[in-house]
């Protein structure tokens, strides 16, 4: 089972140890590389333990796992902040959009020709109830 780059973090993974334990029996390998957990993580050696005792060998190496830095955090909530801006920005945009939309509602459009339409109301007006 593939579950890379999920950002699964601890308790994730902690409940999907769980799953595997009740509901997978016979699962043989999992990898999870690329999660918000790191490698050193009581569940990571819970998973090599349980594979072990299932006979399956060990779990991969879970290299390149996720671990958020000070300076991603950092990079993280400047794009918070850049996204609320964009708010406003994004706000303006959809008024005027409406705006717009709503100018071309109210114009006046000759409506579409449809012959059957035509035929169909025509035939309509001659008949009386």
């Amino acid at each position: 089972m593939r579950l890379q780059y999920n950002e699964i973090e601890g308790a994730g993974a902690q409940g999907f140890l769980s799953a595997v334990k009740l509901g997978l029996p016979e699962l043989k390998m999992i990898e999870m590389n690329g999660n918000k957990f790191a490698e050193d993580d009581e569940v990571v050696e819970e998973f090599r333990s349980l594979f072990l005792e299932r006979g399956f060998g060990e779990l991969d190496e879970l290299d390149d796992m996720e671990e958020v830095s000070d300076e991603e955090e950092e990079e993280e909530e400047e794009e918070e902040e850049e996204e609320e801006a964009g708010v406003g920005r994004a706000e303006a945009a959809r008024h005027a959009i409406n705006l717009e939309t709503k100018e071309e509602e109210e114009e006046d459009v000759a409506p579409e020709q449809d012959k059957d339409a035509d035929a169909l109301a025509d035939m309509m007006a001659k008949t009386t109830i």
